[in-house]
């Protein structure tokens, strides 16, 4: 069950999920589509226990409030082993699907900066048989740079954000900071 919904997330995200929105209207739906890396910046133990760099992507879909103030719904995906341990299989599927604000630098420019916070469910799927998918509470926060071509409705933006959460499960207790780096595509759809 937990396989089927988030299969729905990611195909709901990947056609809908980028950053901002690329139109001068005041209102729009926005498309958003990325791909990047996601590493942490905290070990899951003293003895260098941790999850390593991983290939990450994801979508969503954002309500484009004003040029520069939207909400987004996102799903991001990872899969990365744990460096270190003795699991018989140490890979771990995560996903961060959640929802955040999305604010603009006002400028004049084609270029936007922009910032971001949010909340999302942290999941994390062991292969390890025997081994339950666990949800966490997790926080994000980040920052990313717009590029809006004049009269597009489609924008492309590279994101630097950061996921907080506990991992408190396989023996493990530590607060951990995932840090994710993303470019990608923003389609939007004025209304």
């Amino acid at each position: 069950m937990v396989h089927s919904s988030m299969r729905t997330w990611f195909a709901v995200c990947l056609v809908s999920s980028l950053a901002a929105a690329p139109v001068t209207a005041q209102g729009a739906l926005v498309l958003l589509g990325y791909g990047g890396f996601n590493a942490p910046t905290v070990s899951l133990a003293d003895s260098g226990v941790g999850f390593g760099v991983a290939p990450a992507g994801g979508g969503g879909i954002a309500l484009q409030v004003s040029r520069r103030t939207a909400v987004r719904a996102t799903a991001t995906f990872a899969k990365s082993d744990i460096d270190n341990w003795t699991l018989a299989e140490p890979g771990v599927r995560r996903s961060l699907i959640g929802v955040d604000l999305q604010l603009g630098i006002p400028n004049t420019s084609s270029i936007v900066p922009y910032f971001i916070v949010g909340l999302a469910r942290a999941s994390f799927d062991p292969d390890e048989p025997g081994v339950e998918t666990f949800e966490k509470l997790a926080t994000k926060l980040g920052t990313g740079i717009n590029y809006i071509p004049d009269n597009s409705i489609v924008a492309f933006f590279a994101e630097l954000s950061g996921w907080f959460y506990r991992f408190d499960r396989l023996g493990l207790d530590r607060h951990q900071f995932d840090v994710m780096l993303a470019a990608g595509l923003a389609y939007a759809i004025p209304f």
